[in-house]
């Protein structure tokens, strides 16, 4: 009997000896497949293979492991989708497969999932009943049996291969030759791993070298447009003002009077291009006043059917009953036009957009509480659409710079955080609700300014104290060509006209000067001391001072916000426009 049984042993010895010996064969030819070509999936297939071989099974699959729920199937064998059932998944594993090389299968809470999660060999011999795990991946092909061990690197759960549907199932004792597979090749797909994890590195850093580049160039083109535009608005302020000047010395009815209006229309055309490069530079000077909302509305239900098209149905809805905020009306045009932009792409089949106005005393739950207050009123602008839609990874990244999910050259990824930059800016919020196919409805929250009437009554006020009596102006300005022309305009209206080259010679003449000045006009860029800080400073000992500025750029600071009793004129500006200005200053005395 004893020789009996060593004989068992001895046998038995040989054949594990004799399978260890062909799977290490076989791992030798796939590391060396690896080696030589450099192929995961290639190396993977005669890996399985051969597991298919030893465990006679007739399907199965071997995958990496990564951080994320989805395996990386980079070799299968006898598994295949039904094209009549599952033709849609069927043809986006195997278009993925000969693309990248892999195709993708969720782990999470499925039979797969259960290897990994308890890392040793698993036996399922009925899949669809086995409580330990939650049966195969949605849209699978049938599995009535399966073999599954983990492929590990130290601690480390790398990989898995599996096999499935052996005649009679598994009885556990087919894992010797899966078992050694796995603890010969833990390195190959650790490497797998480390080497997919440099590459998305690498494809990480050129995207935000790619994106700091596109930032560089948008600056440099910002300073560029800027300074161009700056230089352009102040000659063509020269250019406008030696017009009127010119036509008050025209007789009446002079036939050189067309020449004159030609060259007014052209430096309107000329005004329009260089309003289009500060808008680009975002050197414009904001003019934040009480505004109506529902009046840019009114604005853009002509502007906005051009940009959308008609397979766009677009309505608005007016409900708010204050709709008054403090804003500057052309940046809110933008933040409309950027979001009406923005649905229309997601519509490429066309949809429906509205906009609406309603009045709240409450920001959303998502605010944390951010500026609630039972008290105080908010103006809600809806902007509404029925396409896409977006997903959760999608919503938590649309307010950053340069993200896109537009093709490469149809978006710069710089619309979302622009409105969100306005909307701040104007002391609001921004909230966005979406849902993948459900569409998309952005929220815009304003604090609410007062109504018109109260507006109205200060003009009334205002322009019963005006007049036509002189005043006495402080003009700064370093541009000598426009200086002298607006000096020319005033003191031909009468008005007496102190005129600073610089903002510090305004300040030393506002000192100096022993009678009342009237108002201080000056441009908003100077040499030294900007005018909105020179207008500070005077008023520190002059607080009785009215205040022009007048410009067109605001280089260094990209927005400029006009002080609330101030008044702005943007260049280039009619000369008359500004004697009709002077006209609602209060006179003393």
């Amino acid at each position: 009997m004893p020789t009996i049984d060593d004989v068992h042993e001895r046998k038995r010895m040989e054949l594990e000896l004799n399978e260890k010996t062909i799977t290490l064969s076989a791992v030798t030819d796939a590391l060396n497949t690896f080696l030589e070509t450099g192929d995961w999936a290639k190396a993977s297939q005669g890996l399985l293979r051969h597991a298919l071989k030893q465990t006679q099974s007739p399907e199965g699959f071997l995958a990496a492991v990564l951080e994320d729920p989805q395996l990386h199937v980079l070799a299968h064998e006898g598994v295949t989708w039904d094209p009549q059932q599952n033709r849609q998944l069927f043809e986006t594993k195997m278009h993925q497969k000969a693309g990248l090389g892999y195709f993708e299968i969720a782990h999470h809470g499925n039979l797969f999932g259960e290897i990994i999660r308890n890392g040793r060999t698993v036996v399922a011999n009925s899949p669809a009943t086995d409580t330990r795990c939650g049966g195969i991946p949605a849209g699978h092909p049938r599995i009535d049996s399966l073999l599954g061990v983990p492929i590990r690197k130290g601690g480390t759960i790398v990989g898995v291969i599996a096999v499935a549907n052996r005649s009679g199932g598994y009885t556990g004792d087919e894992s010797r030759s899966l078992e050694a597979i796995s603890q010969a090749t833990g390195v190959l797909y650790d490497s797998y791993r480390q080497n997919l994890k440099r590459a998305q590195l690498e494809d990480q850093r050129a995207r935000l070298e790619a994106d700091f580049r596109q930032a560089q160039k948008m600056e440099v083109l910002g300073q560029l447009s800027g300074g161009i535009a700056h230089d352009f608005n102040n000659m063509l302020m020269v250019l406008s003002g030696a017009t009127e000047l010119l036509e008050k010395t025209l007789p009446e009815r002079s036939p050189s009077t067309r020449y004159v209006d030609q060259i007014r229309r052209t430096v309107e055309k000329a005004a329009a291009i260089t309003k289009q490069l500060l808008a680009f530079s975002r050197k414009q000077v904001l003019e934040v006043i009480p505004i109506d909302l529902h009046e840019v509305l009114t604005e853009c239900e002509f502007m906005l059917p051009r940009l959308l098209g008609a397979q766009v149905q677009l309505t608005f809805q007016h409900h708010a009953s204050h709709s008054w905020i403090r804003a500057d009306s052309a940046q809110l045009e933008q933040v409309i036009a950027n979001l009406a932009i923005n649905a229309r792409d997601a519509m490429p089949l066309g949809g429906s957009l509205s906009i609406s106005t309603r009045n709240t005393f409450s920001l959303p739950p998502e605010s944390s509480g951010e500026g609630q207050n039972d008290s105080f009123e908010w103006l809600l602008l809806e902007v509404k659409d029925t396409g896409v839609g977006m997903d959760q990874e999608t919503r938590a990244h649309i307010f950053e710079p340069f993200f896109t999910t537009k093709p490469e050259g149809k978006g710069t990824g710089l619309g979302l955080p622009t409105v969100y930059g306005i909307v701040c800016q104007f002391g609001g919020h921004i909230y966005v609700d979406s849902q993948p196919n459900e569409g998309t409805r952005f929220q815009i929250y304003f604090p609410t300014e007062s109504p018109a009437e109260q507006i109205e009554t200060l003009r009334h006020i205002s322009s019963q104290e005006a007049g036509d009596k002189p005043l006495t102006v402080l003009l700064a300005d370093d541009e000598p060509s426009l200086r002298a022309a607006i000096a020319e305009y005033l003191r031909g209206l009468g008005h007496r006209v102190l005129e600073a080259q610089t903002a510090h010679d305004a300040l030393e003449l506002a000192r100096s000067y022993s009678a009342p000045i009237d108002v201080l006009l000056t441009d908003v860029v100077m040499p030294g001391l900007r005018g909105t800080d020179l207008a500070s400073q005077i008023h520190g000992f002059r607080n009785d001072l009215q205040v022009i500025f007048m410009s067109g750029y605001a280089q260094g600071l990209p927005e400029i916000q006009i002080p609330r009793a101030a008044v702005f004129l943007q260049k280039p500006f009619r000369l008359a426009s500004l004697g009709e200005q002077l006209k609602l200053v209060p006179r003393k005395g």
